[in-house]
């Protein structure tokens, strides 16, 4: 299910902003809703997973960046929902004032042991 979710985020390019990803290959991605071994490998792109301290500590040190995060993660049955988002995130010592990035929340739906992405239940752009 998390594979679905990230073809259509990266793959597909689907996230909001997904145009102002610094590089579209080396995705910075929240690891605290996820597991490391939920992060599989995707074709051509290279995902970096840190903590939320961990990306925070790394904007301190070389600047605002944008992370990908998957949260609300709900199954029931062969359905599950997920939310996307692609965020700025700034130093601690500056004020954020980005006016980009944001989440969309999917639906999925798992078929012959596989999990596709089914329809995009809403979006928001921050």
């Amino acid at each position: 299910m998390i594979r679905a979710a990230l073809e259509w985020a990266l793959i597909d390019e689907n996230v909001p902003d997904h145009a102002l990803l610094p590089d579209p290959t080396n995705i910075l991605i929240s690891l605290d809703d996820l597991s490391f071994e939920e992060l599989l490998l995707l074709p051509g792109i290279t995902l970096a997973a840190l903590t939320e301290q961990e990306l925070q500590d790394k904007a301190d040190q070389d600047g605002s960046l944008m992370r990908l995060s998957l949260t609300n993660l709900q199954i029931s049955g062969s359905k599950a929902s997920v939310r996307v988002s692609n965020m700025w995130l700034s130093p601690s010592n500056e004020s954020s004032g980005f006016l980009s990035g944001g989440y969309c929340d999917l639906e999925l739906r798992e078929k012959d042991g596989r999990w596709a992405f089914e329809r995009r239940i809403s979006c928001a752009i921050a």
